[in-house]
């Protein structure tokens, strides 16, 4: 049975053996049968040892690569696995979200172009450039409140052209 979760510290003065349905079959206390306190902390580190184990393995696998059937197909449920280039419903969506994206951001080079020209080039940059507030602050010279301020109100400008 693969171990998911270390014993919490407060309780590694005894060791429980589980069976392979998940149900205690046995617990060991330091003193009875021979058993003593390092025999259970070997068991604990034991078990550690482990669950990092299967924890280190579980971020290697980059993706679950479960395969199911549905019907007479197999049905790989990671989305990096499977092969949408011969589903034409799947490429149909992809071009129409693609397309769709493209005219949101062609509406929105046009939002930008009716800005005023101190507004468009907050807007170039805090978005464009991914400047901070506090650099563009110190370069003309005001506070990062008054940018944050001036930002506030370039975004509710954009807002109403897009709408």
């Amino acid at each position: 049975m693969s171990r998911l979760h270390k014993t919490g510290k407060q309780n590694r003065s005894t060791y429980i053996y589980h069976d392979c349905h998940k149900k205690r079959s046995a617990e060991l206390r330091p003193g009875e049968n021979g058993v003593s306190e390092e025999d259970i902390a070997m068991l604990h580190e034991l078990d550690d040892y482990e669950v990092n184990i299967n924890r280190r393995e579980e971020r290697r696998t980059p993706h679950r690569l479960s395969i199911g059937v549905d019907g007479n197909h197999e049905v790989i449920a990671s989305k990096w696995l499977r092969d949408e280039s011969s589903n034409p419903e799947a490429v149909f969506d992809d071009k129409e979200r693609k397309a769709e994206h493209e005219e949101k951001i062609r509406r929105l080079m046009q939002a930008k172009g009716a800005l005023p020209p101190k507004q468009q080039w907050l807007y170039e940059n805090v978005f464009e450039k991914k400047r901070s507030y506090v650099d563009i602050a110190r370069e003309e010279g005001v506070s990062e409140t008054a940018i944050r301020n001036r930002l506030k109100k370039m975004l509710g400008k954009l807002e109403k052209l897009l709408t």
